[in-house]
């Protein structure tokens, strides 16, 4: 029996630092009950009410099952479990619950004897209790390596099974599914094995997740005859900086695709889990929110939810921990008006982090000091020239998860003036974004070049191997094409 240990802590603090605004409204997380358990687990799959849950270990392949209490936070493991689905030949490796929240689905890796064929096991959920009764099995082609994923449409009327005969999803119909006669189905090849799939509560659109470019492929129905084709756009990048994706859940009563990564939020400690809107019409997925879970190891591998997708499981294999997330979801606001700023700059860029290293604009926007992180558009920097700006900045609509909620239009160069000769500044920066370059100068993340005195450019060639930021003090030089020249703020 895998052990539970209970922590009911409140993220609300950590978690909502780090969520991406769409259209003036917050996706937050309202309280996160967080649960340590004594074995990894696979993958997991929670009933439509939120209510039951069960997942699969990774090491026996064991089918446990829990009843959560929404109420007090607590999760109760069920009489009777874990269940032994595994047999020598296969074990469980995906589950997928059915809209009714009466059937459970699990598919396995590993074939039936010595056939081609792979199992997937249909097991009837009892709606007061939780436990479960084998009802069925239905087998499915494969090339030798295991299916993948599966998952039930939100209108209870297609199973979609993912690894079926090599990098194929096959959709079953399961109005007329008879377990004891040949399964027809038709299927969708993909250029490698999708890691996971998702299906529309109407059927029409279908997402996998290939793991190996990070991507969403989508398609969507166009017709019987011509079956599930390329949808404009596809495939879709959801993958941050310093995350990529790692499994899928679509809600049966909501249009959000929801994305469980491995990695974390750019220098945090924070796993994330993306959520898209998927346009109706067209089946296009934009970002429109992102959270991260605390985790020192970033290694979130299985996403589930409720029917609406107001309570979110997710599991962090690299520590065992199992996450039940309630989340809020605001009425979307307006958005908000555009406004004419002035913006003066300084001469210089310096460093800053956001979704990864970067130069930004020391600024002062209507006579408050701040650093500018995006771009201004219509408008070029050149280094020794300060700058007053008129700037129109524009709300962003639908905004991708690791990008600015505005966007920065310039309107006039009201002034510039270049500096003298003599002006310097100072600069921090980790040795990780300095480059030496053939001719003995350094440059800066590709735009900041600069120069030292021989013995001093020694010295901070070498503190380039350390991992300690280093100080440096910067002098425009007479001619405006020649390096800048750069010191130790703090000889050694």
């Amino acid at each position: 029996m895998v052990l539970l240990k209970l922590f009911s802590l409140l993220f609300l603090s950590v978690i909502a630092g780090s969520v991406a605004v769409a259209q003036g409204g917050e996706l937050t997380m309202r309280q996160a009950a967080t649960f340590i358990l004594d074995a990894p687990v696979r993958d997991v799959a929670m009933t439509p009410d939120g209510r039951f849950l069960y997942a699969i270990t990774e090491n026996d392949g064991a089918l446990l099952g829990y009843e959560f209490d929404r109420d007090m936070g607590e999760l109760t493991p069920l009489a009777n479990f874990p269940l032994e689905l595994a047999a020598p030949s296969y074990r469980p490796t995906a589950l997928a619950m059915a809209p009714s929240g009466r059937i459970l689905y699990v598919a396995h890796e590993g074939m039936i004897g010595r056939s081609l064929l792979a199992p997937v096991t249909i097991m009837a959920v009892d709606v007061s209790t939780g436990s479960l009764e084998f009802q069925s099995m239905i087998s499915l082609p494969i090339d030798g390596t295991p299916l993948t994923d599966i998952t039930v449409s939100g209108g209870g009327d297609t199973l979609v099974v993912a690894g079926v005969a090599g990098d194929n999803v096959a959709f079953i119909p399961l109005e007329s599914l008879d377990p004891s006669e040949r399964i027809a189905f038709t299927q969708l090849e993909f250029p490698e094995k999708p890691a996971a799939v998702a299906i529309s509560a109407d059927s029409q659109f279908v997402y996998a997740l290939l793991s190996e470019t990070g991507t969403i492929s989508a398609y969507g129905f166009a017709g019987v005859d011509t079956g599930f084709v390329p949808l404009n756009d596809s495939p879709f990048e959801v993958s941050g900086n310093a995350y990529t994706p790692a499994d899928l859940a679509l809600p049966f009563n909501s249009t959000e695709l929801l994305v469980a990564h491995t990695g974390h939020i750019q220098r945090s400690l924070l796993a994330p889990v993306t959520i898209h809107q998927i346009n109706p019409d067209g089946g296009q997925l934009t970002a429109a929110g992102r959270f991260g879970l605390p985790s020192q190891t970033g290694e979130l591998n299985a996403i589930s939810s409720d029917s609406t997708g107001s309570y979110i499981t997710v599991v962090d294999s690299g520590t065992n921990t199992l996450y039940i997330l309630r989340v809020n979801r605001p009425a979307v606001l307006p958005l908000a008006p555009v406004q004419i700023v002035t913006i003066t700059l300084e001469p210089y860029r310096t460093f800053c982090s956001s979704v990864g290293p970067q130069l930004c604009y020391v600024a002062n926007v209507d006579g408050q000091e701040t650093l500018l992180y995006g771009e201004i558009e219509g408008f070029t920097f050149e280094w020794g020239t300060a700058y007053e700006l008129r700037v129109r900045v524009e709300p962003v609509a639908n905004p991708p998860a690791d990008a600015s909620s505005i966007r920065y239009v310039l309107e006039a160069v009201l002034s510039q003036e270049p500096v003298r000769p003599d002006f310097t500044f100072e600069i921090t920066v980790p040795p990780m974004i300095i480059t030496p370059n053939d001719d003995g100068t350094f440059t800066v993340l590709g735009e900041l070049n600069f120069t030292c005195a021989e013995a001093m450019c020694a010295e901070i060639e070498a503190l380039l191997s350390g991992t300690d930021n280093i100080e440096l003090v910067m002098r425009f030089p007479e001619a405006v094409s020649d390096p800048l020249q750069a010191r130790l703020k703090l000889e050694r």
